[in-house]
Protein backbone atom coordinates (compact mmCIF):
# COMPACT_ATOMS: atom_id res chain seq x y z
CA UNK A 1 0.00 0.00 0.00
CA UNK A 2 1.09 3.58 -0.59
CA UNK A 3 0.54 6.12 2.17
CA UNK A 4 0.94 9.84 1.58
CA UNK A 5 1.92 11.13 5.00
CA UNK A 6 2.17 14.72 6.17
CA UNK A 7 5.73 15.74 7.19
CA UNK A 8 6.75 15.02 10.76
CA UNK A 9 4.35 12.17 11.47
CA UNK A 10 6.95 9.40 11.63
CA UNK A 11 7.45 8.04 8.10
CA UNK A 12 11.20 7.60 8.49
CA UNK A 13 11.03 6.17 12.01
CA UNK A 14 8.26 3.75 11.15
CA UNK A 15 10.01 2.51 8.01
CA UNK A 16 13.39 2.22 9.74
CA UNK A 17 12.36 0.87 13.16
CA UNK A 18 8.74 -0.17 13.66
CA UNK A 19 8.22 -1.81 10.27
CA UNK A 20 11.80 -2.44 9.14
CA UNK A 21 11.82 -4.65 6.06
CA UNK A 22 8.08 -4.16 5.53
CA UNK A 23 8.01 -0.44 4.75
CA UNK A 24 10.15 2.22 3.09
CA UNK A 25 10.21 5.98 3.39
CA UNK A 26 10.39 7.24 -0.20
CA UNK A 27 11.96 10.59 0.77
CA UNK A 28 11.12 12.97 -2.06
CA UNK A 29 13.91 15.52 -1.51
CA UNK A 30 16.59 13.40 -3.16
CA UNK A 31 14.41 13.19 -6.27
CA UNK A 32 13.17 16.78 -6.28
CA UNK A 33 16.38 18.77 -5.75
CA UNK A 34 19.75 18.74 -7.51
CA UNK A 35 21.42 20.30 -4.45
CA UNK A 36 20.11 17.65 -2.03
CA UNK A 37 22.55 16.46 0.63
CA UNK A 38 21.60 13.25 2.41
CA UNK A 39 23.71 14.10 5.47
CA UNK A 40 21.70 17.31 6.00
CA UNK A 41 18.31 15.97 4.95
CA UNK A 42 16.11 17.75 7.51
CA UNK A 43 18.15 20.98 7.57
CA UNK A 44 17.92 21.25 3.78
CA UNK A 45 14.14 21.10 3.63
CA UNK A 46 12.68 24.46 2.70
CA UNK A 47 15.92 25.96 1.42
CA UNK A 48 16.88 23.85 -1.59
CA UNK A 49 16.53 25.81 -4.81
CA UNK A 50 17.80 23.80 -7.78
CA UNK A 51 14.86 21.66 -8.86
CA UNK A 52 15.67 18.47 -10.72
CA UNK A 53 14.26 18.71 -14.27
CA UNK A 54 13.16 15.06 -13.99
CA UNK A 55 10.83 15.93 -11.10
CA UNK A 56 8.25 14.48 -10.48
CA UNK A 57 8.52 11.74 -13.12
CA UNK A 58 11.46 9.90 -11.60
CA UNK A 59 9.92 10.08 -8.11
CA UNK A 60 6.68 8.57 -9.42
CA UNK A 61 8.74 5.90 -11.23
CA UNK A 62 10.54 5.10 -7.96
CA UNK A 63 7.25 4.84 -6.04
CA UNK A 64 5.85 2.49 -8.69
CA UNK A 65 9.02 0.35 -8.57
CA UNK A 66 8.64 -0.12 -4.79
CA UNK A 67 4.89 -0.66 -4.78
CA UNK A 68 3.81 -4.25 -4.22
CA UNK A 69 1.46 -6.16 -1.96
CA UNK A 70 4.22 -6.96 0.55
CA UNK A 71 5.68 -3.47 1.00
CA UNK A 72 4.28 -0.29 2.50
CA UNK A 73 5.59 2.83 0.76
CA UNK A 74 5.43 6.13 2.64
CA UNK A 75 5.51 9.06 0.22
CA UNK A 76 5.50 12.84 0.14
CA UNK A 77 2.20 14.62 0.67
CA UNK A 78 2.75 17.03 -2.24
CA UNK A 79 -0.34 17.68 -4.38
CA UNK A 80 1.52 17.23 -7.69
CA UNK A 81 2.58 13.73 -6.60
CA UNK A 82 -0.89 12.78 -5.46
CA UNK A 83 -2.41 14.13 -8.68
CA UNK A 84 0.07 12.14 -10.78
CA UNK A 85 -0.70 8.94 -8.86
CA UNK A 86 -4.42 9.56 -9.28
CA UNK A 87 -4.03 10.15 -13.01
CA UNK A 88 -2.24 6.80 -13.29
CA UNK A 89 -4.88 5.03 -11.16
CA UNK A 90 -2.32 4.11 -8.51
CA UNK A 91 -4.16 3.71 -5.20
CA UNK A 92 -2.94 5.52 -2.09
CA UNK A 93 -4.22 6.68 1.27
CA UNK A 94 -3.45 9.98 2.96
CA UNK A 95 -2.52 10.50 6.59
CA UNK A 96 -2.80 14.02 7.98
CA UNK A 97 -2.47 15.34 11.52
CA UNK A 98 -5.25 16.67 13.68
CA UNK A 99 -5.25 20.48 13.84
CA UNK A 100 -4.88 20.24 17.63
CA UNK A 101 -1.37 18.74 17.22
CA UNK A 102 0.08 21.75 15.36
CA UNK A 103 2.30 22.92 18.24
CA UNK A 104 3.64 19.39 18.76
CA UNK A 105 4.45 19.02 15.06
CA UNK A 106 6.15 22.42 14.88
CA UNK A 107 8.25 21.47 17.92
CA UNK A 108 9.19 18.23 16.15
CA UNK A 109 10.29 20.18 13.04
CA UNK A 110 12.42 22.48 15.19
CA UNK A 111 14.02 19.61 17.13
CA UNK A 112 15.01 17.78 13.96
CA UNK A 113 16.61 20.89 12.47
CA UNK A 114 14.06 22.04 9.87
CA UNK A 115 14.47 25.70 8.96
CA UNK A 116 11.81 28.40 9.32
CA UNK A 117 10.92 28.36 5.61
CA UNK A 118 10.02 24.66 5.84
CA UNK A 119 8.12 25.15 9.09
CA UNK A 120 6.13 28.07 7.71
Amino acid sequence: MIYSVFPGLGKSYTARVTMAGKAIDAESSKFQWLDYESHNEEKNKGKLKNKNPEWPKHYIDFIKSQYNENMIVFISAQPEILNALGEQNIPFKTITPEASTKDQIVARYESRGNNKDFIN
